[in-house]
């Protein structure tokens, strides 16, 4: 397989996360079978730390320090970097794929090749703005958002971002800077709520499988290891690389194996996922998350007899879900219900 230059594949890291990174790059390399350039943007890192991945042929990229004044408990400074994914010197490739240290990549990347502005998967479980926001860090800042934002808006997870680098306008990451200092004491997740108001309502939802957070299966009735997924995100302090985590294996096994990551022979992805499995597969999950709330089950049993009664009304909701995952299946199952309802039509 030939590589695209076109496309670049990053994640970020500081001294403490190379061990991570290669683990990221490992499982892209080995289950993604990705083709276009990896790039590390390394925060605060020594360049004597930096010789695997140069020999690795894996780019690097030093982040400048931010004039940023502005701390957060509990988050490293370095994820602030991420800002830095929308400068020009970025611009050089088409698209953009950037993923956080603590994932791990099990399947094909390439169908998210397809975005054209910037996409991402919705945070946690309905995740909007105001989830994103901590009004008592200061009432009155908070009031000032407010009258700027509808903070009912849905919000996005900045673990997993893709975009195509035509969005890299010369104000962007200025602007970016501006905000946060602005509204950044107020962010509850650093650096992610200042993206979340910087590309407000002007991001596309990706499928969650992009973007799985193992933690949130008991809203789905699925045990985590049984969850089948692209993108495994591990949010919180359960990490994949503590020793009690039931992915540790699999993180282990993909660090191990990030000594043979060659870029001069590129491998197929171990599995990919078509545009049908995908649908099907985000209607069965979202149908088990409602049965899984009391509210939807209470819901179900009252409106049972509503929905039998109503069936091209169900029929209208499941072309909502696939026109919205994918438009081109949609398209193509309007015109074969054409074809056949003129062939009916003659008979």
């Amino acid at each position: 397989m030939k590589p695209n230059h076109q496309h670049l594949l990053v994640t970020l890291a500081s001294r403490d996360y190379l061990e991570n990174a290669k683990q990221l790059f490992s499982s892209v390399y080995h289950n993604a079978g990705w083709h276009g350039d990896y790039l590390l943007l390394a925060h605060n890192i020594p360049e004597s730390d930096l010789d695997w991945f140069r020999d690795k042929g894996i780019l690097i990229h030093h982040c400048p320090p931010l004039d940023i004044k502005v701390i957060h408990e509990g988050y490293p400074v370095t994820i602030l970097a991420k800002f830095f994914l929308f400068t020009a010197y970025f611009r050089r490739w088409q698209k953009i794929i950037f993923l956080d240290t603590d994932i791990i990549v099990t399947a094909s990347l390439d169908s998210l090749l397809k975005v054209t502005g910037l996409a991402a998967v919705r945070d946690v479980i309905d995740g909007i703005l105001l989830q994103q926001i901590n009004p008592e860090a200061d009432p009155r800042l908070f009031l000032d958002l407010q009258r700027s934002y509808n903070l009912q808006e849905p919000a996005f997870n900045s673990g997993v971002l893709v975009f195509d680098t035509r969005i890299i306008t010369d104000d962007l990451f200025p602007r970016l800077i501006k905000l946060h200092k602005k509204y950044g004491e107020l962010n509850y997740f650093w650096e992610q709520g200042t993206l979340n108001l910087a590309f407000y309502n002007n991001w596309e939802e990706l499928p969650i499988i992009y973007n799985f957070f193992p933690d949130a299966c008991r809203h789905y009735g699925i045990r985590p290891e049984r969850m089948k997924t692209i993108v495994l995100h591990f949010l919180g302090h359960n990490k994949p690389w503590n020793a009690d985590n039931r992915f540790y294996r699999i993180w282990q096994d993909n660090l191990r194996l990030a000594e043979e990551i060659d870029l001069s022979d590129r491998r197929p992805a171990a599995k990919a996922w078509s545009d049908q499995r995908i649908i099907i597969y985000m209607f069965l999950i979202e149908l088990k998350r409602r049965i899984q709330l009391d509210i939807w089950r209470q819901w179900a049993i009252d409106r049972l007899g509503w929905i039998a009664s109503r069936p091209e009304w169900c029929i209208g909701q499941i072309g909502k879900l696939v026109k919205k995952i994918s438009p081109n299946i949609y398209y193509k199952l309007i015109r074969l219900k054409s074809c056949r309802q003129i062939k009916t039509k003659y008979q």
